[in-house]
């Protein structure tokens, strides 16, 4: 007798769908600027500090027993200055969607897009302080403020070539004696992903070892701290945002992350059947001694 084969197994209208409740979302969202620096207040748009700075150490002059008073004019302070920019991230939800069982990790679909653009508001903040503005724009009725960026503040000890050229030991130490020599402490090599990869030959150029072994058979080839001549240690930080052929020696607490308004939720409420919000964050970028930081820029290997 001939088998009756099971004649629905090609059917899916029974057949309920395999969707686990969890979403995977592996987007970046490290901001190792922002998240080093300290953060304080910003009072106008036009965001301003002073910076002062003693003689000279070599300007002292000996005086004789009884010598007369006689004051000296000192230098004035510099009153710098940069632009609080705005930044915004919106969503919308519908009145159906938040009636309906979607999975967003055990929070309404609300609350969860919120989460979300709150991230992408911290990633854009970190953005906009590394990259930035070349001199920063005060903005007005039709352009938008634009705060300027972390690079185009280190103006004097910037190492720079009209031509690409590769990355050298001389070039890491000449711009750590650089900051020393203004007084800076730099404490992190900020870095993109390609020149934290030429640190293992910078070093290995120097000291002829490109691999350095280590326990259990494993074998290490990389740069965490770099020790140079001239300062302390310097934590190798990586960056997303940071041009390709430039890397900065910085000295984190000599940059301030100033908000005029800090992020915060403006609702919307309904509109018709949704409901909207918008983060919003009103900030600027302070450096407070450009001199004890230091670039190296137009670097390809």
């Amino acid at each position: 007798m001939a088998v009756v084969p099971f004649q629905f197994y090609t059917s899916t209208a029974s057949v309920r769908e395999d969707l686990i409740p969890e979403i995977t979302n592996i987007s970046p969202t490290d901001t190792p600027f922002t998240s080093r620096i300290g953060k304080t207040t910003a009072k106008q748009r036009t965001h301003e500090w002073l910076n002062d700075a003693l003689e000279a150490r070599t300007a002292q002059t000996p005086q004789v027993e009884g010598a007369a008073f006689a004051s000296t004019t000192r230098a004035a302070r510099t009153r710098l200055l940069n632009y609080v920019e705005i930044l915004d991230k919106p969503w919308t939800v519908s009145g159906s969607i938040e009636a309906m069982d979607t999975v967003s990790n055990g929070k309404t679909e609300f609350r969860y897009q919120r989460d979300l653009r709150r991230q992408e508001l911290a990633n854009g903040q970190e953005y906009r302080c590394v990259v930035g503005h070349s001199a920063g724009v005060s903005g007005d009725s039709a352009t938008a403020s634009q705060l300027k960026g972390l690079l185009f503040w280190i103006t004097g000890n910037a190492d720079t070539a009209t031509a690409d050229r590769t990355l050298t030991l001389a070039m890491l130490n000449n711009a750590a004696q650089s900051c020393w020599t203004d007084g800076g402490k730099p404490n992190i090599l900020f870095t993109a992903t390609a020149r934290k990869a030429n640190l293992v030959n910078v070093i290995s150029t120097s000291y002829g070892s490109r691999e350095l072994p280590g326990g259990s058979g494993t074998v290490d080839q990389r740069v965490e701290t770099f020790y140079g001549e001239y300062g302390g240690p310097l934590e190798v930080v990586l960056s997303r945002d940071l041009d390709s052929g430039s890397l900065a020696l910085l000295e984190t607490m000599r940059w301030k992350l100033a908000y005029l308004r800090r992020p915060n939720i403006q609702v919307m409420g309904k509109e018709g059947d949704r409901r909207s919000a918008q983060w919003v964050s009103e900030f600027t970028l302070e450096s407070r001694a450009e001199s004890a930081n230091a670039k190296i820029q137009d670097i390809s290997g």
